[in-house]
């Protein structure tokens, strides 16, 4: 179970590194979490509660910070 938790662990934390990427590289352009949610392929809500999980911030305060 603690493996399972860490493998989920890895994934999302690849996921949130692919947002974090895009967010830096496209942060002149009006960014959305649905936009974002859209380049991984995932659906805003999930994006957002993965991004939380490992940044400890939403997506929203880590773009305007």
């Amino acid at each position: 179970l603690v493996e399972q938790d860490e493998t989920q662990y890895s994934h999302n934390k690849r996921i949130v590194d692919q947002l974090l990427d895009c967010i830096h590289h496209e942060y002149s352009s009006e960014l959305s979490l649905e936009y974002l949610a859209k380049k991984v392929y995932l659906s805003p809500a999930y994006t957002s509660t993965i991004f939380k999980q490992i940044t400890n911030q939403t997506v929203v305060s880590y773009i305007n910070n």
